[in-house]
């Protein structure tokens, strides 16, 4: 998406709100099964279809962006998170205004919620899988498979 951006003629990457994270240590395998105890089938699933039917390249590696961005201003928030939404504090919202932004578009963040939805003439654009009219949650695209479905919202 990135890449799309800086190649065309329509759009300008002005500035880059990150998440800071708090460190956390890796949960041991047996800690996330007891963590992900309800998935465990699709997760056992998974693992297989990934040995069998490996993706290359696969869309979960992560990579850096450095070079695309360069020279782009980066502001790093630490959000106020509930339970599914990421909250983004008024200070951190003012500061992303004066860069006069006419469309956010997230990723990294969770469900955005509060002043940050009007910091951007436009509002924030967000991508989510699944249509919530017919199936709210679950894997993208998982249910539509084993149901025959003809489409997938989105």
């Amino acid at each position: 998406m990135i890449e799309k951006i800086n190649e065309g003629n329509y759009a300008e990457i002005v500035l880059i709100v990150t998440k800071k994270t708090k460190q956390t240590k890796k949960n041991s395998f047996t800690a996330n099964l007891k963590k992900n105890y309800r998935h465990i089938l699709y997760i056992i699933y998974r693992k297989f279809e990934d040995k069998l039917f490996p993706v290359v390249p696969c869309a979960f590696t992560n990579k850096d962006l450095k070079l695309l961005v360069s020279g782009i201003p980066v502001l790093e928030i630490i959000p106020h998170e509930k339970k599914f939404s990421d909250y983004i504090n008024l200070a951190d919202v003012e500061l992303m205004r004066q860069y006069d932004i006419d469309v956010f578009i997230r990723g990294g963040f969770r469900i955005l919620k509060g002043d940050v939805l009007k910091s951007a003439k436009f509002g924030v654009w967000s991508f989510h899988h699944g249509d919530n009219n017919v199936n709210r949650g679950g894997p993208a695209g998982v249910w539509e498979s084993i149901e025959g479905w003809r489409e997938m919202g989105s």
